[in-house]
């Protein structure tokens, strides 16, 4: 459920929404701020009847992560649900497999492929794997070996392709989900309850939002 903070985004959205040129809105400033734990997002948008507004501060109150570009933002959407929100407070676990796929490069593209259709462009597929593409494929051809460390979904997700690929997976718990604090200086458990900000190819994910026009 999102939160009443959260709720004040919507307002921004439909600012967003409401144009129907292909140019409505574009990110013109960010400020990390990691005392405060917030980072925050400038956006210049058109202005509507309703609001008159054509900038907005985004505060984003205790981010994970987060990717910002200067694409144009043609779309805005609040999620709570989506599985980029799921491999950050899902278990951590790591992948194991054992056996010589027939086709290494094969399986090294259809574990990159199943990679981006769960999680996209919200977890890099080289942050999770173990080496990298070209030495993915040596590694996978050595026929045994650690493949990849995230969360329990996606590992999960990763050991399905390699069965169907004719390897054996194994999956081990590695521990419950943690976030560096740089407020407390140490490891925390993630919040409770995340929220997953898009603004075109930009996107927050964080605990809670503040959006106030300017």
């Amino acid at each position: 459920m999102i939160s009443q903070v959260d709720h004040d985004l919507e307002v921004l959205e439909q600012v967003l929404g409401e144009n129907e040129f292909d140019h409505v809105g574009v990110i013109v400033g960010t400020t990390w701020l990691p005392e405060a734990e917030r980072f925050d997002i400038v956006v210049r948008a058109r202005p509507t009847p309703d609001t008159g507004a054509g900038q907005w501060s985004i505060a984003c109150h205790s981010p994970i992560r987060w990717a910002i570009t200067e694409s144009p933002i043609v779309e805005a959407e609040l999620l709570d649900d989506h599985p980029a929100l799921l491999d950050i407070v899902d278990e951590q676990a790591e992948l194991y497999f054992r056996g010589v796929a027939a086709d290494p490069a094969a399986l090294t593209d259809a574990l990159r492929a199943a990679h981006d259709r769960h999680l996209g462009m919200f977890v890099a597929f080289e942050d999770q794997v173990n080496e990298t593409a070209e030495g993915l494929r040596r590694h996978i051809a050595g026929g045994y070996g650690k493949l990849a460390g995230g969360s329990k979904a996606a590992m999960t997700l990763l050991a399905d392709v390699l069965l169907a690929h004719g390897v054996a997976p194994n999956i081990l718990p590695a521990g419950p989900p943690k976030r560096w604090s740089e407020r407390q200086g140490t490891w925390v458990a993630p919040p409770a309850s995340l929220t997953l900000l898009v603004l075109g190819d930009s996107w927050v994910i964080a605990e809670q939002f503040l959006a106030i026009a300017h």
